[in-house]
């Protein structure tokens, strides 16, 4: 059980458990991007900045780009993921 804390202090609900394999499996990667966009709504609430949280609270996880992930990264912790191509979605 993995528990982070935000750039702001708050403790984030335990972390997806990610299986240990040379690729990530497209549940394991779901599940990841779905975390991350709950995190980043409940910071953003408990932040009081409601358009940040309806503005994740809309993004879909299915659909979510490097962009996007890199955003909601950078809101909870301060730091972007590094290793995406730009033009592409994460792959799974």
């Amino acid at each position: 059980m993995t528990i982070l804390f935000t750039k702001s202090g708050r403790k984030t609900s335990s972390m997806p458990e990610i299986r240990e394999n040379k690729k990530l499996r497209g549940l394991d990667v779901a599940k990841l991007k779905r975390w991350l966009l709950q995190e980043a709504a409940e910071e953003a609430n408990s932040l009081k900045d409601i358009g940040s949280e309806a503005y994740f609270i809309n993004l879909s996880y299915r659909l979510l780009t490097p962009e996007e992930f890199s955003i909601a990264s950078e809101y909870l912790f301060g730091h972007s993921l590094k290793g995406y191509e730009k033009e592409k979605r994460i792959k799974h």
